[in-house]
């Protein structure tokens, strides 16, 4: 596979990591970790995803868009009003150009997996005219529009907790290794001496049972556009853990004080983590273990 053909291939990656089993990913993911620059895209690729779909889940959903979907699906309401809306994003869609690289992307793809498509005899009955259909694609569509509107490419302002979540796991899942972390220690004590030189992204508190753990390194990260740190702990009770600290002022949300964190953990629905988060004056703090339930982790503190 070509390093052309696993980038294709990956932008359908989804963002919990679940495609990582199917045989063509997994060739994908396997040409991304021993190519740097493609690695290091698709990290880049997997935050965006991540805190995409973080905004799209807090998207209003009409009431009566499943049914409206169905009815048109079904043939009914024939006569279907275009409004001023509609007829806009029609016009959109009839204006917009394919990429130049589009016909190579396809061909890529299909020289990396053949896919056989069973022959379909027509169905007249079930005919769905041009606007029929985009009456029901208007509808789901302006949820897309809703999304990308308030997403709009990397924020300015702060972090919403989920997006900082996302864009931490997403990294976590596609691009870490220890062997790239910018400082190697094994100590709390050498690590936090490290970061003296960004004291903002230096955590202000460490749960007790790290403290004494056996550290990995630490890394300075940059998750969806704002700077974070990572210190990474190999334990025995609680799997690899890693403490990712934000800019208190990068990161928005109702976060607790420290001392009732070990009462705030909860499993992620975007991946297979549990994680914990508190607020100090200055920083932010995530504590990430996938090998571990939230329950079990809150013992850390």
């Amino acid at each position: 596979m070509t390093t052309d053909q696993a980038k294709f291939i990956l932008q359908s990656f989804r963002p919990d990591g679940s495609d990582s089993s199917d045989p063509s990913f997994a060739e994908a993911l396997a040409v991304a970790s021993a190519n740097r620059e493609l690695g290091e895209w698709l990290a880049r690729e997997r935050a965006a995803d991540a805190a995409f779909a973080s905004v799209l889940s807090e998207a209003h959903i009409p009431s009566n868009l499943r049914e409206d979907i169905l009815s048109v699906l079904s043939g009914d309401n024939t006569d279907i009003t275009i409004d001023s809306l509609d007829g806009e994003f029609i016009g959109a869609l009839a204006q917009m150009t394919p990429p130049a690289n589009l016909k190579s992307s396809i061909l890529a793809a299909m020289d990396a997996q053949t896919i056989a498509v069973p022959e379909q005899k027509a169905e007249p009955n079930n005919v769905i005219s041009m606007r029929h259909w985009l009456g029901a694609m208007s509808a789901a569509a302006a949820l897309v529009v809703a999304a990308l509107l308030a997403f709009g490419g990397p924020p300015e302002g702060p972090l919403s907790q989920s997006m900082a979540q996302a864009g931490t796991i997403s990294y976590l899942n596609a691009s870490f290794e220890s062997s790239e972390l910018d400082y190697k220690g094994e100590t709390t004590g050498d690590i936090l001496t490290y970061l003296q030189s960004n004291p903002q992204l230096t955590p202000s508190n460490i749960p007790s049972s790290l403290k004494d753990a056996k550290a990995v390194g630490c890394k300075i990260l940059e998750i969806s556009g704002k700077k974070a740190s990572l210190i990474c702990y190999n334990t025995e009770d609680f799997g690899m853990v890693h403490l990712v600290t934000f800019k208190s002022e990068d990161v928005m949300g109702d976060l607790c004080p420290f001392k009732d964190a070990s009462g705030n953990c909860i499993s992620c629905p975007t991946g297979q983590f549990s994680i914990a988060s508190w607020m100090d004056e200055n920083t932010a703090s995530f504590l990430y273990s996938a090998a571990v339930t939230p329950a079990r982790l809150s013992q850390v503190f």
